[in-house]
């Protein structure tokens, strides 16, 4: 199918995967997305051991059962080198690219080959690396034997990360009432914590008393349940509340 051709199929897609509302129906989603675009396989996850927040737990996928079993059984997500060119990269890449980003061990040689063995051939990987998150990717792959659909890596990549993006807020995201009420007071005084501004300073920037503004870190650091002002930039960021411009100078 071309691309033109695609585009009204595209834009279904596209509403099937963000209006999900369980992991299930993302899951069939994702199984029509693929098939869609000529891909056999799909997977999502978060990447195991390496950070940041988010459950390590966070799997998708429809490949072999037979092969799931022994990558689990010999935690191959923790080395894999699909994971590892993902966590260094902002764009999708094509499978058979990843020796061109970072060199590949026999290790890694030997499990894409055995991927192969159960009928895993290429795939094209989108990431999802967002600050303070931990690194996931959304993951489309041909079996063996099938043609390779360049024509539709576009859409894997924007239809990828909106599938992301929406099992990102059916497992992670918090009910917004249920997040850290703050004031424009109290974001300003983040973001001059941000820059490492004292109290007198930010005193005389921003118009008030020191004391003033000891009591406003106090409330913050009460709100965010923080032990430390120097964590509230941070905390402000990952909540959606700021970004990172805006307390970078």
């Amino acid at each position: 199918m071309g691309i033109m051709a695609f585009l009204k199929d595209a834009q279904q897609l596209a509403q099937r995967i963000v209006s999900s509302t369980s992991r299930s129906a993302l899951r069939e989603a994702l199984e029509a997305t693929s098939k869609a675009m000529g891909f056999r396989f799909f997977a999502v996850s978060y990447h195991p051991g390496r950070g940041g927040r988010g459950p390590v737990n966070l799997r998708d996928h429809n490949y072999p059962h037979e092969w799931e079993e022994s990558y689990d059984r010999r935690q191959l997500g923790l080395s894999d080198p699909i994971h590892r060119v993902s966590d260094t990269r902002a764009e999708g890449f094509r499978w058979r690219d990843g020796p061109t980003f970072i060199p590949y061990t026999e290790r890694d040689l030997a499990m894409i080959d055995e991927a192969r063995r159960f009928g895993i051939d290429d795939g094209f990987t989108v990431p999802t690396n967002v600050p303070g998150e931990r690194p996931g990717s959304v993951t489309f792959v041909t079996g063996h034997g099938d043609p390779f659909p360049d024509d539709m890596l576009l859409f894997a990549e924007a239809l990828g990360h909106r599938a992301f993006q929406r099992i990102h807020e059916i497992e992670r995201r918090r009910p917004f009432a249920s997040r850290p009420i703050v004031t424009d007071r109290h974001l300003e005084v983040i973001v001059l914590i941000g820059r490492d501004k004292t109290n007198g300073e930010m005193g005389e920037l921003l118009g008030i008393k020191e004391d003033t503004v000891m009591k406003h870190v106090a409330e913050i650091c009460a709100r965010f349940g923080a032990l430390r002002r120097t964590s509230l930039p941070m905390r402000a960021v990952l909540e959606g509340l700021l970004t990172f411009s805006d307390i970078l100078p």
